[in-house]
């Protein structure tokens, strides 16, 4: 698969036709990642996604680990 079409690690989405946001490599392997919130899961957790763990498991485990500065808003 070319470059430009390679689904993002974390979410899925197809990056066909935007050149994705970004591409990492990870223990030999390239992961395409289409946005920064991607980025920053995938940066959280690079060992599980590189390894196939269920996607969507592994994002809400994330994202409750996730702390706002200011919860009053």
């Amino acid at each position: 698969m070319n470059a430009d079409g390679e689904p993002c690690i974390v979410c899925g989405k197809s990056t066909e036709g935007t050149g994705s946001f970004a591409h990492l490599y990870h223990e030999g392997r390239r992961f395409a990642l289409c946005c920064p919130m991607c980025l920053q899961m995938f940066e959280r957790a690079r060992d599980r996604f590189a390894r196939g763990d269920r996607p969507q498991s592994l994002i809400d485990e994330l994202l409750e680990k996730i702390t706002w500065k200011n919860r009053d808003y």
